[in-house]
Order: C-alpha cells, then structure tokens, then sequence
C-alpha cells in the first residue's frame, strides 16, 4: 500500500471516545493506580501527518503534548511517554499502521501498536505479553 492509502486511511486529526481494557494495559506498562485512573479518563486526540514515508503522530491529552516521528521500514531510537528507551518500526500492510517497540531492556516486554480504519472509526489495538486494550476513535 501507498503512503497515499496510509494519508486516506489515517491523515487528519482523531479523538478518543472509547476504550476496552486500557486500565489493564496501563497496569502491564507499570503504571501506578493514580496514573492509571487519570489516564484512562483522559479523552486524547491523535493527529496524523503523513508526507511520503514519514509519519508524525501528534498526541494531545489534557496538558500533556507528545511528539512521535516514523518513517515506514525504517528503525528508530526513541523514548516513550512512559520514560523506557525503544527501537521502533512502523509499517503499513493490508491497511494497518503497525508500530513494534522493543525495549532496549531484555528483561523488559515488546509493545505493539496496530491501528486501522473500521468503518468510520480508527480503532487502535495495543499489546504487551498476553494483554490487549483498544481504543476508539472518531474523527476530529
């Protein structure tokens, strides 16, 4: 697929209104209950800029604002919002932009990030070990 299918597929501006097992998954990344609970009731919204191969992701919830750059194929270093260092490689196959993190820690999990068009949402589907969160967005 074309960074074109991916700019149709994801380009623009999303929001939160839903969320199935985040809490879960935020207790696997370590986070304490307090986050946890602050996070979970966050409505975040994602904007997507794509320009050829290069995706930036900008994460806006509540004051907080992240910043995350990709180019498909490509392995990056980065640190995640959670402060653990990562290689990352994002692609885009079969219409999902699949994001695979791998801690530069051994002892630590790999998180993978699947997002993709369902209808008229973009629904994002997180895994870490055996479990799985999803949350639903709508456009913005």
């Amino acid at each position: 697929m074309s960074s074109d299918d991916l700019k149709t597929a994801l380009g623009g501006k999303w929001k939160v209104y839903k969320s199935e097992k985040f809490e879960e998954f935020l207790k696997e990344m370590g986070i304490n209950l307090v986050m946890r609970k602050a996070v979970a009731n966050m409505s975040p919204t994602n904007t997507f800029t794509i320009d050829g191969n290069s995706i930036t992701i900008n994460i806006e919830a509540g004051p907080k604002k992240m910043e995350e750059k990709y180019t498909l194929n490509e392995e990056v270093d980065r640190k995640t919002d959670a402060g653990e260092m990562v290689k990352s490689k994002a692609t885009f196959v079969d219409g999902k932009l699949t994001i695979v993190n791998t801690p530069t820690d051994a002892t630590k999990k790999v998180v993978t990030v699947v997002r993709e068009k369902q209808g008229d949402d973009l629904v994002m589907t997180m895994t870490r070990g055996d479990v799985s969160a999803k949350r639903y967005f709508k456009k913005a």
